[in-house]
């Protein structure tokens, strides 16, 4: 499965260009670290490096436009999957949620982190291809929620220049 081709045209970055990037994956959450046995520290999450890749893997397929140095809105939107227990067993309702289930998904990792594992990736510093540093965010608008029944985690992303 491809995933969209970005809104943004590849010569150049217009006041009002909207760009959405979307990612498939496990969504880690980055910042809490621990420290190693030799004195240095790493992630404490094993997931964050496979996530980071997969969005420099998907920015780099998605977005063909130069590098943004002006100041941009940002909205993420994390999508996690349900868990089983979730979902009717009965015949013919297998589609539907119990009346148990919970709406708002509180599971998979602190907002602040998620937001962190992903516009990281973004960023030229750490080997993106779409902000030349994640400062130049000045609007932030971030969410997580429970999939449909054959919706892929990950996440959606949409970058805005705003100067």
């Amino acid at each position: 499965m491809t995933a969209p081709q970005s809104q943004q045209s590849a010569s150049t970055c217009e006041p009002s260009s909207l760009i959405e990037l979307h990612f498939l994956g496990q969504p880690a959450p980055q910042g809490s670290k621990v420290l190693t046995k030799w004195g240095g520290m790493r992630e404490v999450s094993a997931k964050v490096q496979p996530w980071r890749a997969s969005v420099q893997y998907a920015c780099a397929e998605q977005y063909k436009g130069p590098v943004i140095t002006e100041p941009v809105a940002v909205e993420i939107t994390f999508v996690r999957p349900r868990a089983k227990n979730h979902w009717s067993t009965a015949k013919g309702k297998e589609d539907q949620l119990l009346p148990s289930a919970p709406q708002h998904c509180t599971v998979g990792g602190d907002l602040d982190k998620l937001t962190r594992g992903l516009l990281d990736p973004l960023t030229t510093r750490c080997g993106g291809n779409v902000l030349e540093d994640d400062s130049l965010v000045v609007s932030l608008r971030v969410g997580k929620r429970y999939g449909t029944k054959n919706e892929s985690a990950g996440a959606s992303c949409k970058i805005r220049i705003i100067s």
